[in-house]
């Protein structure tokens, strides 16, 4: 979920020293967040918190401190006022020092900072707080924190590149970013985000009701089969909710499909194996897999115990084992 552009931090001339020959547009919004606090949203045991405050804090120390260290910022400032993002799976980006050094030295104190007063006027609260009223009406699930933050992705999905998603036991956590904030060419940005957010918010809150019913590492994410049970579960429900048709859910033909499928037999159910868990899943062109093989099987797995099983409901499917639902399927590549 990554962004591979570079990003330049600019800052426009103020009005009265620019040349008065010279004609200049003026951005249609600007860079200047006006919430000192976190947004906090509720709705029965639903909460939706955009992480304001935590962001602008570390805006303000990195601007000021520009020499010190990114990730040690990042974690005083944003990680230790929100704990629970500490428990995502699968070594969340911001969790991950390598991967949060690189992403922190890229991307600007501005860039930050404008995201969040792109968050504001977007509304993302507000959005992310309805989306999971829809989903929890057909999935009754457990009390659910929901947390925004500004978050360059680090995994290649192609929509993904503006809403990202993760999870973990009554948590989600949506990373939302856009092209180059800081150069203010974005103007559909929050059009881009009110389209995605509720999939990211659909897909995460069913596996948080999955977690719910069977468990996490020991059961939703046990092993290969598992994983891309349980993340196809998800998106066929994101589908079913948003009637958005996620592209990573189709990445190759079914001849492709055939001879993967025949391919990663023998890493099925090979426990423990998260680093090739996540070459399936997301793809490693040195092994053969295209961009999120994993997804696109998983979601074939699903689809296809739901067409043997017309009727079937999300609430349900969320505790059955993932060897109920590939049997269930007649899936075979």
């Amino acid at each position: 979920m990554s962004s591979r552009m570079e990003r330049h931090p600019h800052r426009r001339q103020p009005a009265h020293l620019r040349p008065a020959a010279v004609s200049t547009a003026t951005p249609a919004y600007t860079c200047t967040p006006t919430q000192t606090r976190d947004e906090v949203l509720t709705a029965g045991t639903l909460t939706v918190r955009s992480l304001y405050a935590e962001e602008l804090r570390y805006v303000d120390d990195a601007t000021s401190h520009p020499h010190a260290d990114r990730v040690n910022l990042w974690h005083d400032d944003v990680l230790a006022q929100a704990s629970e993002l500490y428990n995502f799976p699968f070594a969340f980006a911001i969790g991950n020092r390598q991967v949060a050094e690189r992403i922190l030295s890229s991307a600007s104190p501005d860039d930050f900072r404008c995201v969040v007063a792109d968050m504001e006027r977007a509304g993302v609260g507000q959005i992310a707080l309805q989306a999971l009223e829809r989903d929890t009406a057909v999935l009754s699930g457990p009390p659910t924190m929901l947390d925004l933050l500004p978050w360059p992705l680090s995994t290649p999905f192609p929509e993904l590149n503006l809403v990202g998603g993760t999870s973990s036991t009554e948590s989600i956590a949506i990373q939302l970013w856009e092209s180059a904030p800081a150069l203010r060419k974005n103007p559909t940005i929050s059009a881009q985000w009110a389209r995605y957010i509720p999939a990211a918010a659909a897909h995460e809150d069913l596996e948080v009701l999955r977690y719910d019913r069977i468990g996490l590492y020991t059961t939703a994410y046990v092993d290969l089969l598992a994983n891309m049970v349980t993340d196809g579960m998800a998106d066929s429900f994101a589908t079913a909710q948003t009637q958005l048709m996620l592209s990573w859910d189709n990445v190759f033909s079914p001849q492709q499909e055939q001879q993967i499928w025949q391919r990663i037999q023998p890493e099925l159910l090979k426990a423990g194996d998260r680093a090739q868990q996540s070459a399936v899943m997301f793809g490693d062109a040195t092994q053969g897999f295209p961009p999120d093989t994993g997804y696109t099987i998983g979601f074939h797995i699903v689809q296809g115990y739901l067409a043997r099983h017309p009727g079937a409901a999300f609430s349900t499917l969320a505790g059955l084992s993932t060897a109920a639902i590939f049997d269930g399927s007649g899936y075979t590549g």
